[in-house]
């Protein structure tokens, strides 16, 4: 795992100097190494900042030349060496055991093709010295990052935002799409970033860039593509046997490693049958590592531990307060270079870190709620879309004068009188659930079940907002018009966002930080290609959530941790904020700053903190996004 940065310069020379101090922004991506590359007649460089994971020698090392080609590479390909035998077969011969050898010398025998061939995941760049010709990858589900920035005469690609900003050439102008986008789901949508003319390269993409400065993009991937294949016409007992099979196949190739490797453990039946598994097929005890909070109604750590002490693991857990994330907020901004709401970022950067005393590697069960339908928004708005329009409308009207604290008692005595499933973080999921009722396109729910500001409140909140965007809209329209299910339009819509730039982005940066490698063994393309063909009627079987990984674990565990309700990586942001980090908001939110800033309209940001510390109905994300913001903003254009 390590950090890459390119720079191709088309009129001026390569300041040596400049560029390996950018580079050192990337040091926690790669402690253990650095190395460059200089091309000084085409005015191009290579960098790269090593964690070394595989090939711990020399030989491994970054960039790597063979021939015409020289590559810097950032993450895992688990099936190398099969790979390698096939080119081996074909005369190569290699000087490692590396799996960046490995991708070289494929792209030199198939092109572009050769990713058809890799398990795992990746951000690369290539530089064809004979043909001048630079060619960046990304991976199919976005695991691993890759940013771009291009003005016409200088082109920079990195890891990370931060060593793209080093360079004064690019200006730090807001991108105000981008800013609302933030805004309504908490993170910003690839290809955009929070910056103008700097950009995400798009997962199951090939960008490719020439001496005369014309840029080509090309997708070789697409998830929704894998929808629109022929169900599987298998019975549940082959297709549990099948998936078995792939799961166990992915997990273990995600065990490859000449360093520590351990598992992230939430106690959830993701990351339950993770470990289950693996720790079936290990000779020794799998460490597990969980991390825990002292307000109970969020804290998952005790089911963890009695995961843990059923299939016999090596198991640590990590205790923090609110007074341990409040002190991290500010490596908090540095972490992620652009705002990013996910909260649950802060513990596992922390837990993380922890771990590192132990590990080198962690496994997390990322991806498992997308692909095996997981969340509770699945199973709500499913059931939404069958009431007529009208019904939700009216019902709206009469649900809103009632507060959260006495919807939950309702529900919870009938949970208890008719045996229905009982809820965690009530409130929150209170508020969503109520924006959501009186949307006129029933297909608007799956846009809308992410928000947090809506469309309208945002107009309201930011001063010079381009009201106009369109990017996303166009790319839900065309999932909407996919001829599949309703609950398959909202996995492939989670699979192109929230997961790619919440879920993944998160785990990426949160453990990097803290120079630790995260595997996702959930998202190997195999896994996920395999489960969009299987008919819905089995994902979904009884209205059950994540019904065909539950039988799985039912093998592993008892019926009682197997079907306990879904508690989520959720911090108690709304106490915290009212009582712990309130001087934060004070300090970030006060009114003269934000005039004197001129993005927010003051006066609005006050109505909302006025209600939300009045105890109306404000969601407490939406408080804490303007919160990150703000810090994200001083540690950004100081």
């Amino acid at each position: 795992m390590c950090g890459v940065l390119g720079i191709w310069n088309l009129k001026k020379g390569i300041d040596f100097f400049a560029f390996r101090r950018a580079l050192k922004t990337l040091s926690h991506r790669g402690p253990d190494d650095e190395g460059m590359f200089f091309d000084r007649k085409a005015n191009l460089a290579l960098g790269h900042r090593r964690l070394a994971i595989l090939d711990l020698t020399e030989a491994g090392g970054q960039p790597m030349e063979f021939g015409d080609l020289v590559i810097v590479y950032n993450g895992e390909v688990y099936n190398f060496k099969e790979v390698r035998k096939e080119l081996e077969k074909k005369g190569y011969k290699f000087k490692s055991n590396s799996d960046t050898e490995v991708i070289l010398k494929s792209y030199l025998e198939w092109g572009k093709s050769c990713v058809s061939k890799f398990r795992g995941m990746f951000a690369f760049g290539i530089w064809d010295k004979k043909r001048k010709k630079l060619i960046l990858c990304r991976d199919r589900l976005g695991i691993k990052p890759l940013y771009w920035y291009f003005d016409g005469n200088l082109f920079i690609f990195a890891s990370e935002l931060k060593a793209i900003l080093f360079y004064p050439q690019v200006k730090k102008e807001l991108n105000f799409e981008a800013l609302r986008y933030f805004f309504q789901f908490g993170y910003i949508p690839t290809p955009l970033t929070i910056f103008k003319k700097v950009y995400k390269l798009e997962p199951g993409t090939f960008l490719e860039i020439d001496d005369s400065f014309k840029i080509k993009k090309e997708k070789y991937w697409k998830v929704e593509d894998c929808f629109l294949k022929e169900k599987i016409k298998l019975d549940e007992k082959e297709i549990l046997e099948e998936i078995e099979k792939l799961l166990k196949e992915s997990f273990l190739l995600r065990m490859i490693a000449d360093v520590e490797v351990g598992v992230f453990l939430s106690g959830g039946v993701d990351s339950s049958l993770l470990v289950s598994i693996l720790q079936k097929n290990s000779s020794k005890k799998i460490k597990t590592f969980t991390i825990g909070f002292f307000e109970k109604e969020y804290d998952e750590a005790p089911f963890a531990k009695e995961v843990s002490r059923i299939l016999g693991t090596e198991h640590y857990e990590c205790y923090v307060s609110s007074n341990d994330l409040k002190n991290l907020l500010e490596k908090f901004v540095e972490m992620h270079d652009e705002p990013f709401g996910d909260s649950a970022s802060l513990p596992t950067y922390l837990l993380s870190e922890f771990a590192s005393k132990k590990v080198k590697v962690l496994l997390s069960a990322d991806g498992a709620d997308e692909i095996f339908l997981g969340y509770t928004k699945y199973e709500i708005l499913e059931k939404l879309k069958n009431f007529p329009y009208l019904l939700r409308f009216f019902s709206k009207k009469i649900l809103k004068n009632f507060s959260s604290e006495k919807i939950e008692k309702s529900y919870l005595f009938l949970a208890k009188l008719f045996g229905l499933k009982k809820f965690t973080h009530f409130k929150e999921r209170w508020l969503k659930f109520l924006n959501l009722l009186d949307q006129a396109d029933i297909f608007d729910l799956i846009y809308l079940s992410g928000s947090f500001w809506q469309k309208e409140e945002i107009d309201f909140l930011i001063k010079t907002s381009n009201q106009n965007e369109s990017f996303l809209e166009k790319e839900f329209l065309k999932i909407k018009n996919l001829k599949i299910p309703f609950l398959e339009k909202m996995q492939v819509w989670d699979l192109k966002t929230y997961l790619c730039d919440d879920i993944l982005a998160k785990t990426d940066r949160s453990t990097m930080f803290a120079s630790i490698e995260a595997r996702v063994p959930y998202l190997d393309h195999k896994i996920v290609e395999y489960l969009a063909q299987v008919p819905l009627s089995l994902k979904f079987k009884n209205k059950e959530l994540k019904y065909l990984l539950k039988k799985l674990l039912l093998k592993y565990l008892p019926e009682k941790l197997v079907f306990r309700p879904k508690t989520g990586f959720c911090l108690p942001l709304e106490k915290w904020l009212k009582n712990d980090w309130v001087h934060l908001l004070k300090e970030n939110l006060d009114y003269f700053y934000l005039k004197k800033q001129g993005i927010f309209n003051e006066n609005y940001v006050k109505k909302i903190l006025d209600e939300f510390f009045k105890g109306k109905k404000i969601h407490p994300d939406k408080i804490w996004l303007l919160l990150v913001f703000q810090l994200w903003y001083k540690k950004w254009f100081k």
